[in-house]
This record gives C-alpha cells, sequence and structure tokens, in this order.
C-alpha cells in the first residue's frame, strides 16, 4: 500500500460495535462479543468486500487500543 492513503480511500470500517451506515456491526445478531466482534464482523463480511479494497478495523477499551488496515487482493 502508499502512503498516501486518505480517510476517503477506505471503502470499509468496523471497530467496536459502532454504529453508521459505513460502518460494519454484528451486535443485531451475536450481541456484545466485546472485543471479538473486529474478528467475526471480518470473518462474516470478508465474501463481500472485492479486490483492492481498503479496510480498516479499530478495536480497544480503556486506556488500550490498536488498528489494523487491509488491503484485499
Amino acid at each position: 500500500m502508499t502512503d498516501s492513503l486518505s480517510c476517503f480511500d477506505i471503502n470499509h470500517f468496523f471497530g467496536y460495535q459502532l454504529k453508521n451506515s459505513q460502518i460494519l456491526t454484528n451486535i443485531e445478531c451475536f450481541g456484545n462479543t466485546g472485543s471479538a466482534s473486529a474478528a467475526i464482523v471480518l470473518s462474516d463480511n470478508w465474501g463481500k468486500f472485492r479486490q483492492n479494497d481498503i479496510i480498516i478495523s479499530v478495536f480497544g477499551g480503556g486506556y488500550s487500543s490498536g488498528a489494523v488496515l487491509l488491503k484485499k487482493l
């Protein structure tokens, strides 16, 4: 990937049970799965992502946090 990405280059965003039309969640199906929700949402939606989609996932609780930026090849 390149270091010239902007927020407008992100095709999909998922985090800890955020709500928005472009944000993927699964709380309606599985309830609050905590930090595991990021991996579950990624798995549940992988087939919907197209080649070269840019996907970002964030997670955190309290003072700890993490993020991953993915590109589907």
